[in-house]
């Protein structure tokens, strides 16, 4: 996700989300297609780390993604609009 995103989640509060530094290449094809890659922006990765259903940010196995109520409406107003979003039901 973007530093953006991150603090955002930070300012907000929000638990169960660590974050650390990633690596981030390019293909090819897309360095053909934006010949300016200068206007990316800094990626971190979220690495949920809490308890579904208790934290903001927690994971059921093996790699299902659980986010409170509060995460969902912050990720909604920061565009993430193309994820497919299910009630969790323990």
């Amino acid at each position: 996700m973007t530093e953006q995103a991150q603090h955002e989640i930070r300012k907000a509060g929000l638990s169960g989300a660590v974050f650390d530094d990633m690596e981030v290449s390019l293909s090819g094809m897309f360095e053909q297609l934006h010949s300016d890659s200068n206007w990316l922006p800094r990626f971190v990765w979220l690495k949920p780390e809490g308890v579904a259903d208790k934290d903001d940010f927690g994971t059921v196995q093996p790699t299902t993604l659980v986010l409170s109520e509060r995460a969902v409406d912050l990720f909604t107003r920061l565009g993430f609009n193309h994820a497919e979003i299910e009630p969790y039901v323990p």
